[in-house]
């Protein structure tokens, strides 16, 4: 979630790259309105007859006061006697004849892009939105930019669409884009404004649009035909806000989490509302609390969005709360966000939460604050205590706002008596990043998950606090959506569904299932996971694979391994004798197996070809937040007279140990060697994982 409701709208940029390297024709070189002779859309395709994939030529054709040009840009002048502004390069129901092709390729430096620009800025009534159909010839990637026009700063601040939509190979299919969702991009702040915060800062109501662009996003390959765009009212109107006297907190059946602007009228029939607070305006924020949601505003605790030197004090001469643990003079970096982590306890760090971005979320009228990235504290454990600190002084400070804690399970127990709520993102539903898909979580992630919600409701019996489960989806995977809000009713949590960018409000959907079944019950489980070939690699991220013929315990000397249980379907015992030991540059996921983090005995057990001595045994402890997860103890045992007998026990008396090896004084001869973890003795910070990045075995 972190970020999200910052994200770099890439597809703006694009826009600034055109309108420096293009030769297109701005509005003030326009001929005069009364110059402009208007062709009928029945003439238009006379003129251009049969089908076509092209862009509109470099003829100058007017079309009810637009001008069209070469490589889809498209400079106008709009009607609005209708409420709406209508441009249409074949007119609608013509989809088939003449469209605008939109395409990207870096490869061959192709930009093809659809513009308008109006004559004037055009006025439009509130709840406006962008309608217009694509048909992909490849799967593409676009975007929805709007420029406005702002009296009284007097420049044209561009507003963009959250969230970049992969449109996949189809037919003809209509696109909605909103008002409402569009915010003002970091782009803007950072190259127009100097990173001067802009006076607008999201889309404000009855805008004067000066310009939209539709275009794909500039890291994408591929190609889409445009038409038949309409800029007007809302399809559906909005419905008249109802006020509701407030449930009690801990009745609330419905929440909405929400990082866009406006919105209002679409999240007053939940419970609790999670938002962005800088993203709405303070009477838009008490209407939503007298619709009868509480609502919290957004704070990060763990990292820091921009860097800042404060004190100096700290690695670079930069603020002294920032984390550099591989000493390289420079804070440690997200490298998915940008943003910065920082040690929760650093007086100066509380000071700043505490007393300008809690009270800031709380001066904009909000019930209470949405306190994200507490898990840096499992990245670092030596601010686990800092991060319970500094939750704990927010309740000091404020003992009567509403406090919610997304993630951080690692602090749960010390954070419990001083929060509302915690919420479970990704509890039910897994999104692929590299290809913009939702799906289902896979069968061992949900009995992890499950096992996981058992150990919060526990929690919840000493110290009685909200569980809010959040997933993703497409707004059109209804059989996806149902199922995360049946999985988290049954235990006892309160479901939500949304885009992985939180952009958009989601329908409720009313859970079918019985309500906290399996509070304390989690998921059905079976000990004992096989290995998956499909899973070996020889090669990840540039780390080959050590095909050491001597390592008996290696996948291509055909040994074979299997696990008491994974944490996940990605952690596949296969893992463990693949040849890669686990290098910094390989993600955790790729790299290692993990067993399900349940208090029980775990273990990992390698078959070899034929049966060997065993004298030499290595564990190669994963790596992962900077660190190794070396188990306290473990015992090496093997299979004789039909059932596992000692070998020896590897012990450590401190974290963070790469490697462990064991010398077998008296090797033992077997076909088979068990790794095995006594029920509580895995790592320090997580004593009920069992996780291993490699295994290797050597014989006399």
């Amino acid at each position: 979630m972190k970020n999200r409701k910052k994200h770099l709208i890439l597809a703006a940029l694009l826009f600034i790259f055109l309108c420096s390297s293009c030769s297109f024709i701005p509005p003030a070189k326009l001929p005069q309105k009364t110059a402009a002779k208007p062709v009928l859309v029945e003439d238009f395709e006379k003129m251009f007859p049969g089908d076509s994939v092209d862009p509109v030529g470099t003829e100058e054709i007017f079309l009810k006061g637009s001008k069209f040009e070469a490589d889809g840009w498209v400079i106008a002048q709009g009607e609005t006697d209708a409420k709406k502004w209508v441009v249409s390069v074949a007119g609608e129901g013509h989809r088939s004849k003449r469209s605008v092709l939109l395409e990207w390729n870096n490869k061959n430096e192709t930009w093809l892009t659809f513009a308008i620009w109006f004559w004037e800025p055009q006025k439009f009534p509130d709840g406006e939105e962008i309608r217009f159909y694509v048909k992909p010839d490849t799967q593409v990637k676009f975007d929805v930019t709007l420029r406005i026009n702002d009296s009284i700063s007097g420049q044209q601040p561009a507003f963009s669409a959250m969230t970049p939509r992969i449109i996949p190979t189809g037919d003809w299919q209509q696109i909605v884009v909103p008002f409402y969702k569009m915010a003002i991009p970091d782009w803007f702040i950072e190259e127009e404004m100097g990173g001067k915060e802009p006076r607008l800062k999201s889309i404000p109501p009855y805008p004067d649009i000066a310009m939209v662009n539709i275009s794909p996003v500039w890291n994408s390959e591929g190609k889409c035909l445009v038409d038949d765009v309409e800029i007007g009212v809302l399809s559906k109107k909005k419905k008249k806000i109802e006020y509701r006297e407030r449930k009690k907190w801990l009745e609330t059946e419905k929440f909405v989490c929400y990082y866009g602007s406006d919105a209002i009228h679409e999240m007053s029939d939940f419970d609790v509302a999670v938002i962005e607070s800088g993203s709405h305006r303070k009477n838009d924020i008490e209407l939503l609390k007298k619709a009868g949601a509480w609502v919290v505003g957004y704070v990060t605790v763990g990292e820091d969005d921009k860097l800042t030197k404060a004190d100096g004090k700290g690695p670079g001469g930069s603020a002294s709360f920032y984390m550099d643990v591989d000493w390289d003079g420079k804070p440690d970096r997200n490298e998915n966000w940008g943003s910065y982590f920082v040690d929760a306890g650093n007086p100066l760090w509380q000071d700043i939460i505490i007393n300008k971005r809690v009270k800031g979320v709380l001066d904009k009228g909000c019930d209470g604050i949405f306190m994200d990235t507490v898990d840096t504290a499992e990245m670092y454990p030596d601010t686990k205590e800092g991060m319970i600190s500094l939750i704990k002084k927010i309740r000091d400070t404020y003992p009567d706002i509403k406090i919610v804690q997304n993630r951080g399970f690692v602090v749960l127990k010390g954070t419990s008596p001083y929060i509302d709520a915690i919420m479970y993102e990704d509890f039910s539903s897994h999104y692929d990043w590299d290809n913009d898909t939702y799906s289902k979580a896979e069968k061992a992630n949900l009995v992890s998950s499950g096992v996981l919600a058992v150990d919060i409701n526990k929690a919840r019996q000493e110290h009685n606090f909200l569980v809010l489960a959040l997933d993703y989806a497409d707004l059109n995977q209804k059989d996806l959506i149902q199922f995360c809000y049946d999985r988290s009713w049954e235990y006892d949590f309160i479901p939500y569904v949304s885009t992985i960018n939180l952009d958009e409000v989601y329908p409720y959907y009313s859970p079918k299932s019985e309500r906290g079944v399996k509070k304390l019950q989690g998921e059905k489980f079976k000990i004992g996971v096989e290995e998956d070939v499909s899973r070996l690699k020889e090669e990840i991220n540039g780390v080959k694979a050590k095909k050491d013929k001597k390592n008996i315990a290696l996948k291509y000397n055909d040994a074979k391994v299997r696990a008491d249980s994974i944490f996940g379907s990605e952690y596949n015992p296969i893992k463990a004798i693949d040849g890669i030991t686990n290098d910094k540059r390989l993600p955790w996921q790729e790299a290692a197996w993990a067993s399900l983090e349940l208090f029980i005995d775990h273990w990992l057990e390698i078959e070899f070809a034929e049966p060997r001595k065993i004298s030499r045994v290595k564990i190669y402890w994963t790596y992962d937040n900077r660190r190794y997860y070396n188990s306290k103890e473990v015992e090496v045992q093997y299979y004789s007279q039909d059932s596992w007998k000692k070998l020896d026990i590897i012990t450590t008396d401190k974290d963070n140990v790469p490697v462990s090896e064991l010398k077998i004084e008296k090797p033992e001869t077997a076909k088979k060697v068990r790794i095995f973890q006594n029920k509580g003795n895995g790592p320090r910070s997580r004593p009920n994982l069992m996780w291993i990045g490699e295994i290797e075995i050597y014989s006399e």
